[in-house]
């Protein structure tokens, strides 16, 4: 666990990045300060969090578990299946349901509250970028130019996302030369995008 700065004043922002060791998931993640209150966290994306400093000095504690074996396995649809839970889901089998319970169990991807997951609903491919993007840290793309007949349809929260995308080989274009930004993905694709991508 780093963080972003070792001496900060009254009212300001901390970042606490959390990186876990292969293997390993966080488990819990305080801060309190000398007189033992808690410090309110907030989770950002690509495991940092941020908290306000106190008046006073603070101390952080981070404690972490091992992933369960059982993870690596092929899931059998039994009761410790996140899939389990929706009921527009897949049997296993299907093509994406190892994918699906990837997303579910590290929270990259959560259902509906009416207990669908939506795996045929649909995200345009500039949200995926942007997605992939943010939980890499939101990196600077060293080509400032999207090199497509299409790139002024691109929304413009989604453009940095998309040249990192594009740079990076996550995002290809498509025949004739357009990007197709606004151009839909189903979630299950998504999902097994973000598989790969995390995979790596």
């Amino acid at each position: 666990m780093t963080s972003n700065r070792t001496n900060a004043s009254n009212g300001s922002t901390v970042t606490l990045t959390v990186t876990p060791d292969s293997g390993y998931v966080l488990d819990t993640l305080t801060v309190t300060d000398s007189r033992g209150n808690e410090i309110k966290l907030t989770a950002q994306s690509g495991g940092k969090y941020t908290f306000t400093m106190p008046g006073r000095a603070v101390t952080v504690k981070a404690s972490f578990v091992p992933l369960p074996d059982d993870t690596k396995k092929p899931c059998d649809g039994g009761e410790n299946c996140p899939s389990r839970g929706f009921t527009d889901l897949g049997s296993v089998g299907t093509w994406y349901h190892e994918a699906v319970d990837y997303v579910l169990r590290n929270g990259l991807m959560n259902g509906y509250s009416n207990g669908t997951f939506g795996p045929n609903d649909n995200i345009t491919r500039e949200q995926l970028a942007v997605m992939l993007w943010r939980y890499a840290g939101s990196p600077a793309a060293t080509d400032k130019e999207l090199h497509f007949t299409d790139a002024d349809q691109a929304s413009g929260f989604a453009l940095e996302a998309l040249r990192w995308a594009v740079e990076n080989s996550i995002i290809n274009g498509k025949s004739g030369g357009i990007l197709d930004p606004q151009g839909l993905a189903t979630r299950a694709e998504a999902a097994q995008i973000l598989k790969n991508f995390l995979g790596k």
